[in-house]
């Protein structure tokens, strides 16, 4: 490693981002060869790549890791009931609550297994929506948050003048305008590529049979707004590129993997790609943030955390047995899948509380664990 690469502001251990900085070349490659190659997958193949994403790389596991770091550590417990002013056991109810009022809503709903009531479809393709902007969303965010972490430890080191600090802050405020307009047409490219595939679109909560309409406009659309996304991924790459912090920081090599967005409007393995490095994200920010309490705590937050996973992975199952055609379709299926997907959706929640960085008193209480 040269000394100039050698005195980069890290946010992990040299291991965990050499990691960071060097994961998103593989779904990058991989991305580029179905792109070319455009193999035909299979509903057990995409299954199987599905389950790679979530399970290897933790990414349908890591939801529960939150919870596990609340439990575990009193700073983070103290902040959370400051942040919704009422006590962590009656906010652990509200999150439960909605826990089970989303649990019941996709299992009513048949969020994962073909159903023929003519409503049900119309509440799937709402989901289907609500399952392209939702995770997304968290995703970019949490790019976003990482990104800032960055030029704020950087700030940390005292090296940072008025006039750079005013360039640096104008450069995060074009990054936050980009973001936004970089996940709008995210949103819009995925939804026609629901429209250009019909059957076959991307699976995001599930399989369902959705006749679409209209494929060759779906086609269409997914073109030029892939290409609007991919400028706008370029833009915040010489965003970060051109930024006085770019020298003495990883941000515009970590950035990289904003590319594996617009190549996920044609490459199952770009968006498998994403979903593998948001899992790798949050484990090193879990381990970053349960470093910073005390041993024995430390150790009770990890094993805690692993338990959780445990728990919540026989509701990553029930998708992937159903396509291998090891299962059935059952009620009984259709409530555990309703249970995991229902935990997926309160993490966004509960992650809002701890992790927004965006946020000032977050970023001011959090900071200490993070930097």
């Amino acid at each position: 490693m040269s000394s100039v690469e050698s005195t980069k502001i890290r946010l992990f251990s040299p291991v965990q981002e050499r990691l960071q900085l060097a994961a998103p070349l593989v779904p990058i490659a991989l991305a580029s060869w179905e792109i070319l190659a455009r193999p035909e997958w299979k509903l057990g193949e995409q299954a199987w790549i599905r389950f790679l994403s979530n399970v290897v790389f933790f990414n349908g596991l890591h939801v529960v890791l939150t919870f596990a770091l609340i439990l575990g550590m009193p700073s983070l417990r103290n902040w959370v009931g400051q942040r919704y002013g009422v006590s962590v056991r009656a906010w652990g109810v509200r999150m439960l609550l909605l826990g089970l009022l989303l649990a019941a809503i996709f299992w009513a709903g048949g969020a994962y297994f073909v159903v023929e009531s003519p409503w049900r479809r119309s509440f799937t393709l709402l989901l289907l929506l609500l399952g392209i902007s939702a995770p997304n969303f968290h995703s970019l965010w949490q790019i976003r948050g990482l990104s800032l972490l960055y030029e704020e430890k950087w700030r940390q080191t005292g090296e940072v003048t008025a006039d750079v600090d005013r360039r640096v802050r104008q450069g995060a405020e074009r990054e936050r305008k980009l973001l936004n307009l970089f996940f709008v047409s995210f949103v819009a490219m995925q939804a026609a590529h629901l429209v250009a595939e019909g059957p076959r679109g991307l699976p995001l909560l599930g399989w369902m049979q959705i006749q679409l309409e209209s494929a060759a406009l779906g086609s269409t659309l997914r073109a030029a707004l892939v290409a609007l996304n991919a400028v706008l991924a370029l833009a915040m790459l010489a965003n970060a590129a051109f930024s006085p912090s770019a020298d003495r920081t990883h941000k515009p090599v970590y950035l990289m993997r904003l590319v594996l967005y617009p190549m996920s409007g044609y490459s199952l393995l770009a968006f498998a790609g994403l979903s593998a490095l948001h899992g790798l994200e949050y484990l090193s920010v879990f381990w970053r943030v349960s470093d910073k309490a005390p041993a024995p705590q430390r150790r009770r937050v990890r094993w805690t955390g692993a338990a959780f996973m445990a728990a919540l992975l026989p509701c990553l199952l029930p998708q992937f047995l159903v396509l291998w055609g090891i299962w059935e379709p059952s009620s009984l299926l259709q409530a555990v899948a309703a249970v995991g997907i229902a935990t997926v959706y309160v993490h966004y929640v509960v992650d809002r509380a701890v992790y927004r960085m965006r946020d000032p008193a977050t970023r001011s209480a959090m900071g200490p664990l993070l930097l």
